[in-house]
């Protein structure tokens, strides 16, 4: 992978040259931009806690590049993007991606995000219907499922990290990754930014708002002529009603699809195969119409 630029953004993924990340605010520091060419942005948004979402997506993004172009957003406090003291609002965090893409020169795409991107999602498409071609969920979250009040308790966290305790636990626990198509370098590398990022300020503040964050969406829909594909994992069922809701969300829009995957939350880590074929075949659908 070549390193483009440094900036003070989120990170993306092409192998041609980036537009140049523009001036910021923010000072220079260790975020990078990172691309990958293909036509047809296809941005991917991590889930709550993902501590580095470009290499967090890489073998769903292997899958897809050779048909598409595919953007990483790392977005702040996550990968190697800079850290913020900006409230992680659902606000804020939308309006700092469509800005990373902005600069990347990307103006229409569609947006694939998992876990509570889903959240993030509807606050996106709401505020540039006219940008996002389509939403491609994997195991999304949805407004107003069960439990989306329960708090979590970052106070714990940050103590553990200050004591040092999450680099012990990590050091003795199995290796998450193991029987996964990353390479010992990824799995390292991963593991640096785990422990640089898991428990730092930003996303701990970002934990913090999830309730908000989900309060803020609820009741809300994707636009009604948003195209929408939802992966839901079969074996996700610590949410009751899960493939429920997601019907329920598809039904929701003209044009919208269900698809049962096997396997738990984390699909594009054990199935960016059928991942990627099932999105091409739905996308490549929208275009015939």
């Amino acid at each position: 992978m070549d390193w483009i630029r440094r900036g003070t953004r989120s990170a993306g993924r092409e192998r041609a040259p980036c537009a140049s990340p523009g001036k910021s605010s923010s000072p220079p520091s260790e975020s990078s931009w990172r691309c990958r060419s293909s036509p047809w942005p296809r941005p991917r948004l991590p889930g709550l806690g993902t501590a580095a979402p470009a290499l967090d997506f890489q073998p769903l993004i292997t899958e897809l590049q050779d048909t598409y172009r595919v953007v990483a957003v790392e977005p702040f406090g996550t990968g190697l993007s800079d850290p913020t003291d900006v409230p992680r609002t659902a606000d804020n965090i939308t309006s700092e991606v469509h800005e990373a893409l902005q600069e990347l020169g990307i103006d229409r795409y569609v947006l694939m995000g998992h876990s509570i991107s889903g959240i993030y999602a509807v606050t996106y498409t709401a505020s540039d219907p006219d940008e996002v071609t389509a939403f491609v969920g994997i195991d999304s979250s949805v407004p107003d499922q069960p439990g989306w009040d329960d708090p979590i308790p970052t106070s714990t966290i940050s103590t553990l990290s200050t004591l040092g305790l999450t680099r012990v636990l990590s050091g003795i626990a199995a290796d998450p990754y193991e029987g996964l198509p990353y390479d010992d370098a990824t799995k390292d590398r991963m593991q640096v930014l785990s422990a640089r990022n898991a428990a730092a300020p930003t996303m701990l503040d970002e934990m913090d708002h999830a309730s908000s964050n989900f309060a803020a969406a609820s009741g809300k829909t994707f636009p009604a002529d948003l195209p929408v594909l939802l992966f839901v994992a079969d074996e996700d069922v610590e949410v009751p009603g899960w493939l429920e809701l997601h019907e329920a969300q598809a039904a929701s829009v003209t044009r919208g699809e269900v698809v049962r995957i096997d396997g738990a939350h984390y699909l594009h880590h054990t199935q960016s195969p059928e991942l990627a074929a099932q999105a091409r075949t739905f996308l490549d659908s929208l275009g015939a119409d």
